[in-house]
């Protein structure tokens, strides 16, 4: 029996029947001993080595649930710097019991046995409710033993006293024992110093009458002796626990689990409400923990069958219980624990990847860190599954709560396979099934999941970190394409819009996603439904009426524009069969009759001008002068109209009231009855009302093949050709096949329209037009060249005709020729215009005042150029201001041109000068090779007659490619021996021929040689140039004396003078074919002793040659 007594003090908690019991048996078995002092070993430096602060807080938790209210826990570090740490963990709730001492002083002997639900307290409490409150968290009384981690000195204290375990109260109880048995002495011995704590509590304040017996000692001993001062519990708590911590080592243990300490703890230990931490004059406080944290919790029963291999005492552990918590901000959005480990209800060593914090009743084993496999475990772990999946139905984001990855172990394979199970059946995508759910491939916006919501399919929204985890649940993935392709019938005009409206963004990306987007449905007015918005028309009601496909209203976005469907206010609405239709059943039955003023617009014809006053207003149009644009088909021209005259007429057959067209123009006027709609301006425009002159376009053609008009439509017969609307374009393809050839290829050329309906008075207002408006200017002065390989206009060379030295030819435009017929160009240039390059002509003449032999064949400019001194518009108006104008304008095979010359060339008989008659008679030479063809012929031309230009009949005329005709005939002289034939057919005249002609000459004769060096002064040989020419008192040629003349033979005679040698040299030039060296043969024929000079001079002649 011990001797060991405590002294005077009080031992409110029997502390000395407790030491007495273990020291007993201790001295009946020292292996005993051995054993208690291992297992506390074992737990405090293994199994609990770093869960002091846990464990304390459990047992809080534990004070506090016995009385049913939350607890609240005060853990204090402080430290006085010399070595002397202190812990103090002060908690509320059930104060300090003998039981507890007890407890605290055994082995896996706890006083908290698991009780039935509804029982708070253990069996034998005293104390019975009804009441169920949480269950408590220990379970065999070895938590406790965690304070042997860090402190040899520990007590507990409350109200009605305390009791200390310490190293040196065991030392100073065991020495009686160890006295009186040899083999518990052997035992503590052996420990060397390292004895057990908790098995032999003391009372604070009481000292230990103990025989004197020496123990060995782990520290220099120190005598035992009871505390002096029981440790005060600070205000407001019931108990407290203080720890005085071993070393350094323990003191940095402890401020690391504190600084651990987190909302998880409370989460675990629901009885505790708040946990206070102070450590070196800091602060936390954690408290609140259900606003910070969204939390599951479930509870059940456990089948007794369940519990067979479990321990004895966790038999009557009857329930089961689960938490999953998520932490959340103020916002509420979840944000997932980080210890990774199971809690049950304190942490295990159980790894945990499904992303959210567990606390679960699960078997320990008894280390208390790892669960105990077996059927409860298997229970727990799948509840905890269909837990979470409740939890996942509150957390905003549940698919973060999928697990993914690989487990962690064996029991988290067990938990995320239970968590994936439970959440595939739990509807946590948009309240659906994840199964029943298809995810759209690639970045989509929230916009486009929205309006899927109605259509059935199931796409919802899913970042793209959480799409794995839906997959895994069962969601399906779909391309955007495929989405849209299995869009469904039955949606609403407003939903297709707000489906429509979220699709928009992706038209342009993904080709498959536009081909797709092509396909999709859209809904009519008429209330059916379509696939693909090609060929529909989004616009108001009206149009309905005209047999169009019309999007419903409701659902008429612009996006469908952009997949094919046609805007209202778009002209190709124009193009479409069904309007075509209705409007040439108008113009059928409609022009050319009366106007009903009674019966306002017909109802088509309404829908018509509604459809186009929208076109008209479309901004791109909105400002054009040229109604009939390259989107508007040319059949809008021919929508029945009233005019003022009563009748329905074509549109561009009328002009707008009180417009330069209704003033100058020979057109019919709009004439809209008060009591119809009006006719807004813009929509006249498009129709093709005229306001002012039009500039058209035709299109790119070849020359004498035909052409179309810019915004015919490709339904239109080819036989509808630019002379329907532009006067004479089929004489004006012929002048352009004449100047640049057949089969040409020319651009698209800009033209000035309704020139054949001007007022005669109102030419004057139509050139101050084409000087002054841009399009109209351009239409009038751009000249017409034809296109090259590439396309592109060939070199512009300077003036009108067949190009020269590589150049190509060019034409003037259509509008220059139309108005050169109306004007009767040529004409002389206005006194007051002058050339606008200032170029010095070879003649010296600058302008048509300067030459005056141009107002011989010439007439004056007419009236309507009155004060036009633009250079520019005069040329190509055809104003000639010196003889290379004139030349020029000639030169152009256009019959017309040469008509309107040949009339106003002055009575038979007037004199031109010969700058002028041989500038005619050039241009005459080159437009009859062009194939210059007049019709009708001229009645006089000029002519060289007796050695004079002058205008001459035509009936008199030959044309004469040798010069002694002129001595003969009035000719017209050609130079090229090629141009002969095509100038006489051109002027239907014959050519002179000297076979048909009698020649008389006198016998009596004189032969002359011709110096044998003539021929070389001339470059020829003596064989390819006559050798001799002979004098004649008289020569006669059809009875007209000449002063010589070359026979059919080549002889060359000369009649008789003074000086024969002048009229011999023109007989051996023109014999010769050197018309041009006339003069130097004189020279050689008077002075043979020359030769050698004029042979000297005619070097720089064939220099100049050979260049």
């Amino acid at each position: 029996m011990t001797t060991d007594r405590v002294g005077q003090a009080d031992d409110p908690f029997g502390t000395a029947e407790l030491r007495s019991a273990v020291l007993a048996a201790w001295e009946r078995s020292p292996a005993r001993f051995r054993e208690d002092a291992n297992t506390e070993e074992d737990h405090g430096r293994g199994y609990y080595r770093d869960r002091v602060v846990v464990e304390l807080a459990q047992n809080a938790a534990d004070a506090a649930a016995r009385l049913g209210e939350p607890g609240r826990l005060l853990l204090r570090l402080t430290d006085d710097g010399a070595g002397g740490a202190t812990l103090l963990a002060a908690n509320t709730g059930e104060a300090l019991a003998a039981s507890g001492v007890a407890s605290l002083a055994s082995l896996r002997a706890s006083a908290k046995r698991p009780s039935a639900p509804g029982d708070a307290r253990a069996p034998g409490s005293g104390q019975d409710t009804s009441v169920e409150r949480p269950r408590l968290v220990g379970r065999f009384g070895v938590g406790f033993a965690a304070v042997r981690s860090v402190s040899d000195d520990v007590s507990v204290v409350s109200a009605g006293g305390g009791v200390r375990f310490s190293v040196e109260g065991s030392r100073a109880v065991l020495a009686g024992a160890v006295a009186r048995s040899s083999g518990l002495r052997t035992e503590v011995e052996a420990r060397g110093g390292s004895l057990p704590v908790l098995r032999l509590p003391t009372p604070l304040g009481a000292g230990i009458t103990t025989p004197t017996v020496t123990i060995p000692t782990a520290t220099p001993a120190t005598a035992y002796a009871a505390t002096t001062t029981t440790p005060a519990v600070p205000a407001g708590y019931t108990t407290a626990v203080v720890l005085r911590l071993r070393d350094a080592a323990a003191l940095a243990a402890v401020r690391a689990q504190l600084a651990l300490l987190d909302d998880a703890l409370l989460l675990a230990l629901p009885s505790l409400g708040e946990i206070r931490v102070e450590t070196d004059g800091d602060v936390r406080v954690l408290a609140d923990v259900v606003s910070r944290w969204i939390a599951v919790t479930r509870t059940g029963a456990v089948p007794s069958a369940l519990l067979a291999d479990r321990p004895v005492e966790e038999r009557s552990a009857a329930s089961w219980s689960v938490t999953w918590a998520v932490r959340c901000d103020g916002g509420g959005r979840g944000r997932l624990a980080d210890d990774g480990v199971v809690h049950a209800p304190t942490p295990t060593d159980e790894p945990l990847t499904v992303p959210a914090l567990l606390v679960a009743s699960f078997p320990l084993d008894p280390s208390r860190r790892h669960v105990a496999p077996g059927a409860l475990a298997d229970l727990v772990a799948s509840e905890a599954g269909r837990a979470l999946a409740d939890l996942a139905l509150l957390v905003p984001q549940p698919l973060e709560l999928v697990p993914t990855g690989l487990p962690g172990g064996r029991l988290d394979a067990e938990l995320r396979e239970a968590a994936l199970t439970a959440l595939r059946a739990a509807p946590i995508l948009a309240g659906r099934l994840a199964s029943g759910t298809v995810l759209i491939d690639g970045d989509v916006g929230d916009a486009l999941v929205d309006a899927l919501s109605v259509t059935g399919l199931g796409v919802v929204s899913v970042p793209a970190k959480h799409r794995a985890a839906a997959r895994l649940l069962g969601a399906t993935t779909m391309s955007l394409a495929d989405v849209v392709d299995s869009l469904p019938a039955g949606l609403t005009p407003p939903q297709w819009w707000h489906l429509y409206d979220a699709l928009a963004p992706y038209v342009d990306g993904d080709r498959t996603v536009r081909e797709a987007l092509g396909g999709i449905l859209v809904p009519l007015a008429d209330g059916t439904t379509t696939r693909g918005p090609r060929g529909l028309v989004v616009a108001g009601p009206a149009v309905a009426a005209l047999g169009l496909r019309v999007v419903h209203a409701g659902a008429a976005h612009p996006v469908l524009v952009r997949l094919g469907a046609l805007a209202g206010d778009d002209p190709q609405v124009l193009a479409l069969p069904a309007v075509e239709a209705v409007a040439r059943d108008l113009a059928d039955d409609l022009l050319d009759s009366d106007v009903e003023v009674a019966e306002g617009w017909p109802d088509d014809l309404a829908a018509l001008l509604a459809l186009l006053a929208g076109v008209a207003e479309n901004p791109e149009h909105r400002e054009t002068r040229e109604p009939l644009g390259h989107e508007v088909p040319s059949w809008v021209g021919s929508l029945p109209l009233p005019a003022d005259d009563g009748s329905w007429r074509a549109a561009d057959e009328l002009a707008q009231p009180g417009s330069w067209a209704a003033e100058h123009l020979d057109l019919a006027v709009v004439d809209v009855p008060d009591r119809w709609a009006p006719l807004a301006a813009t929509t006249a425009r498009i129709l093709g009302v005229r306001e002012h002159l039009v500039v058209r376009t035709v299109d790119e053609h070849l020359t004498g093949q035909g052409a179309r008009l810019r915004g015919d439509d490709d339904r239109r017969s080819r036989d509808e050709n630019p002379d329907q609307q532009v006067s004479g374009w089929d004489e004006y393809d012929d002048y352009l096949t004449a100047v640049l050839g057949a089969d040409r290829p020319v651009g698209d050329l800009r033209v000035v329209a309704d020139l054949d309906v001007v007022h005669d008075d109102a030419w004057g207002a139509v050139v101050d037009v084409l000087t002054h408006e841009p399009d109209a200017r351009a239409a009038l002065l751009t000249p017409v060249r034809p296109l090259d390989a590439l396309g592109s206009a060939q070199a512009e060379p300077r003036r009108e005709g067949s190009g020269s030295g590589g150049e190509a030819p060019t034409a003037v435009s259509y509008t220059a020729w139309c108005l050169r017929d109306v004007l009767r160009a040529p004409f002389a240039a206005p006194a007051a215009a002058s050339r606008a390059d200032g170029v010095q002509r070879a003649d010296g003449v600058h302008g048509a005042g300067a030459d005056a032999g141009l107002g011989v064949v010439l007439p004056a400019a007419p009236a309507e150029l009155a004060g036009v001194v633009d250079d520019r518009v005069l040329e190509a108006l055809g104003a000639i201001r010196d003889v290379t104008d004139l030349e020029t304008f000639l030169s152009v095979a256009d019959p017309a041109g040469w008509d309107a010359f040949w009339s106003g060339l002055p009575e038979v008989g007037a004199p031109v000068t010969m700058p002028v008659a041989r500038a005619v008679w050039s241009a005459l030479a080159t437009a009859a090779a062009a194939g210059l063809e007049l019709d009708p012929l001229p009645g006089r031309v000029v002519a060289l007659q007796g050695g004079v230009p002058r205008v001459v009949a035509a009936d008199d005329v030959v044309v004469a490619g040798e010069p002694m005709w002129a001595q003969l005939r009035a000719v017209v002289p050609v130079a090229d021996p090629v141009s002969i034939d095509e100038v006489a057919d051109a002027l239907d005249a014959a050519v002179a021929d000297a076979s048909v002609v009698a020649v008389r000459a006198s016998e009596d004769t004189d032969e002359r040689s011709v110096p044998e060096r003539l021929a070389l002064v001339v470059g020829r040989t003596s064989d390819t140039f006559p050798a001799t020419w002979t004098i004649h008192d008289e020569l006669v040629v059809d009875g007209t004396a000449v002063e010589w003349w070359v026979t059919t033979d080549g002889g060359v005679h000369v009649a008789a003078s003074e000086i024969p040698e002048v009229a011999a040299a023109r007989g051996l030039a023109q014999a010769a074919g050197l018309w041009a060296s006339r003069h130097a043969i004189e020279i050689v024929l008077r002075d043979a002793g020359r030769a050698a000079e004029i042979t000297a001079e005619n070097a720089w002649d064939r220099t100049a040659v050979s260049r």
